[in-house]
């Protein structure tokens, strides 16, 4: 994300990114034999779409140009913990274990460690900081309401119904913000195309799918465990490619955030709900 928005406006990038994914899934779900959604089906989805795409990802994408990737990593990893709150707070919804809020503490000072030793001294601008921790709540908000909400019967339908949805509002505030006014294509990069490209496939059609599966099958606690994951990966591709030192500090603190994983994993949450019928 932090390689396409260098040369690429947030919203736009991410707008037309979940526009890609999003119709190739629905249009794939379709020629499938999937039946047309229902009007219901597209509320929901309308619904889930801002919360995830709008106010969640497109903002941790227009925050990107403003802060240090380690920081936003570590911010946009609240949402796990509120996922786990909002989770309990919602009507019929049950307190988690001990051992998840354990795994929850654990996998937080974990990523504050890892942060904090590949960004020292790093200066931070407040209202990125609050647009990122807003949109980490609505991201947590919209997990939770895609479990409950109304959805067709193929998971990979329901999926691209969201990203379009998503995708079109962001495409609209992209227009709305001047952000298409004096765009070019020829002014974007490279380095920002195969970030785009990146995003689509395996930001969008893998990652992003993969993440909406997980929560229709497992617990909101146990689905959130990957934004413990996604800085100690951000810290080996960046040893792998980018020719970044990996130090003690790192090693342990990864330790840390994958500790907490497993005790995620392992906890017996009391959220675990039973999983919908999918396709």
């Amino acid at each position: 994300m932090k390689l396409a928005v260098a040369s690429i406006p947030p919203y736009l990038m991410a707008g037309v990114r979940f526009m890609l994914a999003g119709g190739a899934m629905y249009l794939w779900s379709r020629w499938r034999g999937n039946p047309p959604p229902t009007r219901a089906h597209w509320k929901s989805a309308a619904l889930v779409g801002a919360l995830l795409m709008l106010f969640g990802n497109g903002n941790v994408a227009w925050a990107q140009q403003r802060l240090p990737t380690g920081i936003t990593a570590i911010l946009v990893a609240s949402a796990a913990i509120w996922i786990v709150l909002l989770d309990w707070w919602r009507p019929g919804g049950q307190r988690p274990s001990a051992m998840v809020f354990a795994g929850m503490g654990l996998g937080t000072v974990g990523i504050a460690i890892l942060v904090s030793s590949r960004t020292p001294g790093a200066r931070l601008d407040a209202i990125a900081v609050m647009v990122l921790l807003i949109s980490a709540a609505s991201w947590a908000a919209g997990s939770i309401v895609s479990r409950q909400a109304a959805a067709p019967k193929s998971w990979v339908q329901s999926t691209g119904m969201q990203m379009l949805c998503g995708g079109t509002m962001l495409f609209i505030a992209a227009v709305l913000t001047g952000q298409t006014r004096d765009f070019s294509i020829h002014q974007v990069t490279t380095r920002s195309l195969i970030g785009f490209a990146y995003l689509v496939v395996g930001g969008s059609i893998i990652g992003f799918t993969a993440y909406m599966w997980l929560l229709s099958r497992v617990s909101a606690a146990k689905a959130a465990t990957y934004a413990y994951v996604n800085p100690v990966v951000a810290m080996i591709l960046g040893v792998a490619f980018l020719g970044e030192r990996l130090t003690a500090r790192a090693l342990v603190a990864s330790a840390l955030s994958l500790g907490g994983v497993g005790l995620i994993t392992l906890a017996r949450s009391s959220s675990e709900a039973e999983p919908p019928e999918v396709a």
